[in-house]
């Protein structure tokens, strides 16, 4: 009996190196062989579910999770805490919230009997998020307080084995309910503390942590840590977690007006899903298609996948505030077809959503969305709407969102005739576009201004091009100015190749070129700039 339990030790501890190292499938082969030793070791049998949702087998994780369940001699305790917490996590993949609200509220329940404050976190943030998803605000805002109030004092410790559930499932549902500074503490102390501990089930912190620095306007660091999920997905052929992060990155993308690598990215995670059963990924994804479609001059192609990845006319798929983000863009892909009326339905349901929400950024989304449409009849109606559409954003720290709907107003005010005004809401669109990386639509709210008679005020030399780069963008540039193959900056960066042409392809969008003797020109230029400019004083 020793010998089995060491062996059934070791063989974790195996799993837990092979998880770490984003090695899924081996990870699970060994969680398995571990569990077949020790039947009865709940936190095993938990993990190795824990893997098999990250691979896709839902089912096969449910049934697990419900014949442990069914096991116990009781339902208190961690043990049955810990499996109905797993249970709750399965239904937020099936979308079922209630499913998910109920299975955390018997979780807690177990756990408040016992001294499993890290259990107690875990269930009050999947009550938290599963509120925001199915809409329920008031329920949503009363489990993130008890939430937050007990995350906030526990020690690193307590939460470790915790962070997908309790960390991550508090500042989702914070960065939905219009809490963005509280989601951003929580989601940096938990990636903080997985990198800390070496944490292999980690993906899915990356994904939201991806997902509020998009919000906040941290664009460059969202891409960033999306590229980090989507080439360890790819390493470890995680498909799920590489379609979640696709998805985030195509979000990313069209958030700083990169439409072409918005538009891979989501194509590519929607192949990746492809006859999948309808769950949160594959909204998640029709969304980012459909929006990058319509940025590519295919509203009707936008149209159809929003419908289907939202369930039909009203998205009812589309959770929480979300909803009133994908309405807004069933208005826009319906204007551009001359669907006026279609539109205006859109329109009202985005409307109708967010007072059933409260939330000030789905009020947000409803006006741009009125505004849009009040547009090609009552510019004023239309600038009015944009304008308040862009304060509320502003109160909700959503800053990129805010600066498009400046956009807009300037739009409708440059319609109305009234080119000050126009020109004082582009110029502060550009402005706020540039602070937060987003430089394609810095460069439409400037095209909008030239159409005005004004000049750009964001002349952009080589250095500041190579400026709008990421670190590793910035590796790859620097190795294709050594010339080297895609093959040799794979091996150099330990990347995989599909992930350089991805870099590459940015590369060419970021820096406006089209060769890779190009890329090394512009970079070789900043480069000479960079270094022939004066120093400061010191």
């Amino acid at each position: 009996a020793a010998a089995t339990s060491a062996r059934a030790d070791l063989l974790a501890a195996l799993a837990e190196t092979r998880m770490a190292a984003g090695e899924w499938r081996e990870a699970h082969a060994a969680t398995l062989e571990a569990l077949a030793l020790a039947p009865g070791d709940v936190p095993l049998l938990a993990r190795c579910a824990a893997l098999e949702h990250l691979l896709g087998r839902h089912q096969e994780a449910t049934a697990r999770l419900e014949a442990g369940l069914r096991a116990l001699p009781g339902e208190d305790g961690p043990a049955a805490a810990l499996l109905q917490l797993s249970l709750a996590r399965n239904a937020f993949y099936a979308m079922d919230y209630a499913a998910m609200r109920d299975r955390a509220r018997r979780a807690l329940a177990a756990a408040r009997t016992t001294d499993g404050q890290g259990l107690m976190a875990s269930a009050l943030g999947l009550m938290a998020l599963a509120g925001a998803f199915s809409g329920d605000v008031p329920a949503a805002l009363a489990a993130r307080e008890e939430a937050a109030a007990l995350a906030d004092v526990l020690p690193a410790a307590a939460l470790v084995r915790h962070l997908d559930l309790a960390m991550v499932g508090l500042a989702g549902a914070e960065i939905l309910l219009d809490r963005p500074d509280a989601a951003s503490r929580h989601i940096e102390r938990a990636l903080a503390i997985a990198e800390a501990s070496g944490q292999g089930l980690f993906l899915p912190i990356l994904f939201w942590t991806g997902t509020i620095r998009t919000m906040l306007g941290r664009l460059r660091e969202a891409i960033e840590v999306f590229d980090v999920a989507i080439e360890s997905a790819r390493v470890g052929g995680h498909a799920q977690g590489l379609a979640w992060n696709l998805f985030g990155r195509s979000f990313a993308a069209s958030a700083v007006g990169d439409h072409a690598t918005a538009l891979t990215t989501a194509r590519e995670g929607a192949q990746l899903l492809a006859g999948a059963e309808p769950s949160f990924p594959t909204t998640g994804t029709g969304h980012a298609l459909a929006a990058a479609l319509l940025a590519d001059g295919d509203p009707a192609g936008a149209e159809a996948a929003l419908l289907e990845a939202g369930g039909g006319e009203g998205l009812p798929r589309v959770p929480g505030r979300w909803r009133a983000d994908s309405l807004e863009l069933l208005t826009r892909t319906r204007l551009a077809q001359q669907r006026r009326d279609d539109a205006a339905r859109s329109a009202a349901l985005a409307q109708a959503w967010a007072e059933h929400l409260g939330l000030g950024s789905a009020g947000a989304m409803a006006d741009r969305a009125a505004a849009a449409l009040a547009l090609a009849g009552d510019s004023a109606e239309a600038a009015r709407l944009a304008l308040r559409s862009a304060a509320a954003f502003e109160a909700c720290g959503a800053p990129v969102q805010a600066a498009l709907s400046r956009l807009l107003a300037g739009q409708a005010f440059a319609a109305h005739g009234d080119a000050e005004r126009a020109a004082a809401e582009l110029e502060q669109a550009a402005e706020r576009f540039e602070r937060h990386d987003a430089s394609g639509h810095r460069d439409a709210a400037e095209r909008e201004l030239r159409r005005l008679g004004r000049r750009s005020r964001y002349r952009r030399s080589g250095a500041s091009e190579i400026g709008s780069l990421t670190e590793r963008e910035l590796q790859v540039a620097r190795l294709v100015v050594d010339r080297r193959t895609n093959a040799e900056i794979a091996a150099e960066l330990y990347l995989s190749t599909k992930t350089v042409e991805t870099h590459l392809r940015n590369l060419f969008h970021k820096l406006g070129v089209s060769s890779r003797v190009e890329v090394a020109r512009v970079v070789e230029r900043a480069l000479s700039e960079s270094a022939s400019a004066p120093s400061g004083a010191g």
